[in-house]
């Protein structure tokens, strides 16, 4: 059996945008918009070097909420795609949800098990690459990733950012860190 980090995206590996039009952060809506945080490429080349699999899961409703056109998602994922390939890191696999239970699109107003902290994506990874839950883990920002990782028996670790709508619920994370670069080097003292 393997271990795996399973990462949020937008909040955590690459910044928020204030939108002044809406008063909140989003993620980014165009590839310039795609700025990473600091380190987060050396995150990844130590959770590569300790042997992890990594994997994207992320929430992407703006479209389904008419905040974006659809068009516009898709290049934001592909150009974060292509800087995280071009700068040698392999993920296993990226999970996106498009859905939303407000959504302004019909198709994709529904209640689904793939938004998190819906669990279907983690539970697919897990079954399709033989994980094991007790040495893996999932890094978020949102009160959404860490019940998502609770709820698929991962060790969470909650990133702290000041743009993000996290609150303190019941569900606390295992772990907290400052950045996913700290979540990392938390995670490798961990599993040493």
């Amino acid at each position: 059996m393997k271990k795996a980090v399973f990462c949020d995206r937008d909040g955590v590996l690459n910044k928020m945008i204030y939108r002044e039009v809406r008063k909140e952060y989003e993620p980014p809506h165009t590839t310039e918009e795609l700025k990473f945080f600091d380190n987060v490429f050396d995150g990844f080349y130590m959770l590569q070097d300790s042997g992890f699999e990594i994997f994207i899961v992320s929430n992407q409703p703006d479209y389904a909420k008419g905040k974006a056109e659809y068009k516009d998602i898709l290049s934001v994922s592909e150009e974060f795609k292509r800087i995280i390939e071009s700068n040698g890191i392999k993920i296993r696999e990226y999970y996106y949800c498009f859905h939303h239970p407000n959504a302004v699109i019909d198709s994709l107003r529904i209640k689904c098990e793939c938004r998190k902290p819906g669990t279907k994506f983690v539970e697919e990874a897990i079954s399709k690459y033989d994980i094991e839950r007790e040495k893996s883990f999932f890094i978020g920002d949102r009160n959404s990733d860490i019940l998502c990782g609770k709820k698929a028996g991962l060790r969470t670790i909650l990133v702290k950012n000041p743009d993000s709508d996290y609150k303190e619920d019941e569900n606390k994370p295992d772990f907290e860190s400052d950045s996913f670069f700290e979540a990392v080097k938390l995670i490798i003292n961990i599993t040493k």
